[in-house]
C-alpha cells in the first residue's frame, strides 16, 4: 500500500511576515475603531439641510445649515448618528459632519492608550500639527471659514520609521483607507508645505494628561451609555481583553459577597425567631 505523501518542514511555505506598518497599524486601528464609535454616539446640533458653493482652484464648500436656536444648552433637541443628517445623505456626508472639529479631542482622547501600548516596541507617539488640504470643506452656516491647524499623531519606530494617524480626516473628505500613512506620504498629500509642528502648549498639557483623560474617559462612556439606550447606533460590545476580564472577576466577587451577606442576614434572623419561641415557651411552662 503507498505510503501517504508527507511534505518537509523545508516544502511548508511560512506565512509572511508582517511588516511594522501593518503590526503598528492594526494595533492603533483598534483604538480608531472605538473612537469612530464615539462620533456616532456623541450629540451633535442636527444639520436641517446644504448648500455647496464652489470656487475655483479651490476644493467644493459645502455649508451646513442648522436651527440657531439649537445648541449644547438645548440636549433635548441634539441627534446622534444618522438622525444628525437629512436622510438620503451619503456616508462621506455624514462622516465627515460627526468628525467635524474632533481632531484634537480624538488624540486627548488616544494619546495615552495608544502611547502606553506601543512602547512595548520602543515606539514614540507624539501629538502633531498640519495646515491640511481638505479635499472638500465643511462649514456651519454660523461660521466662515477659516483655515486652522488639523491635530493628527505621530509615531516614531526605533529603526527612525514614522507614521501618521489622522483619526478625523473625514471631516476632509479624506479616502477612509489613508487614516494611517507613512509620515512622508502623508505630508506630501494632505498637509500644506508637506510641513508638520508640535505646539508647545499642547506638547505640555500631555504632560499633566492624567485628569484629562480622566474627564475623557468619562465622557466617552457617558455618550457610549446613551447611544446604547436611544439605540442611534447598534455595535457589538467592545472587549478590552484583561482589564475586561478584571471587571468580570470583580463583579463576580462582588456578587459572591451580597450572596453571602444575605444568607448571614438570613441565619440571624432564623436564629432570633427560634430565641423568641424558646423564650416564650419557658414562660408558658412556668405558668
Amino acid at each position: 500500500m503507498d505510503q501517504p505523501h508527507l511534505l518537509s518542514t523545508a516544502q511548508v511555505t511560512p506565512p509572511p511576515r508582517q511588516t511594522d506598518f501593518e503590526k503598528i497599524r492594526s494595533i492603533v486601528d483598534v483604538y480608531r475603531a472605538i473612537f469612530q464609535v464615539f462620533t456616532q454616539c456623541q450629540p451633535v446640533v442636527p444639520v436641517l439641510h446644504f448648500s455647496v458653493a464652489h470656487t475655483p482652484g479651490r476644493p467644493l464648500n459645502y455649508t451646513l445649515h442648522t436651527n440657531l436656536f439649537i445648541s449644547i444648552h438645548t440636549p433635548n433637541l441634539l441627534k446622534r448618528g444618522v438622525n444628525a443628517v437629512p436622510a438620503g445623505c451619503p456616508p462621506m456626508f455624514r462622516d465627515a459632519v460627526l468628525n467635524l472639529l474632533l481632531c484634537d479631542f480624538s488624540i486627548i482622547a488616544l494619546v495615552g492608550p495608544v502611547s502606553e501600548k506601543l512602547r512595548e516596541f520602543g515606539a514614540r507617539v507624539q501629538w502633531l500639527n498640519v495646515r491640511p488640504l481638505p479635499n472638500l470643506i465643511f462649514r456651519y452656516d454660523h461660521t466662515g471659514y477659516y483655515e486652522t491647524a488639523h491635530s493628527v499623531l505621530g509615531i516614531t519606530m526605533p529603526s527612525g520609521e514614522q507614521y501618521i494617524a489622522d483619526f478625523t480626516g473625514a471631516q476632509f473628505a479624506y479616502p477612509p483607507e489613508h487614516w494611517f500613512m507613512r509620515a512622508q506620504d502623508y505630508l506630501v498629500r494632505y498637509a500644506k508645505d508637506g510641513k508638520w509642528w508640535v505646539d508647545k502648549d499642547e506638547q505640555a498639557s500631555l504632560e499633566n494628561m492624567a485628569t484629562r483623560l480622566e474627564v475623557t474617559g468619562n465622557y466617552v462612556s457617558e455618550n457610549f451609555e446613551a447611544c446604547y439606550r436611544t439605540g442611534a447606533w447598534r455595535v457589538p460590545a467592545v472587549i478590552s481583553g484583561e482589564e475586561e476580564e478584571k471587571k468580570k472577576k470583580k463583579k463576580k466577587k462582588k456578587k459572591k459577597k451580597k450572596k453571602k451577606k444575605k444568607k448571614k442576614k438570613k441565619k440571624k434572623k432564623k436564629k432570633k425567631k427560634k430565641k423568641k419561641k424558646d423564650s416564650s415557651l419557658l414562660r408558658q411552662s412556668s405558668f
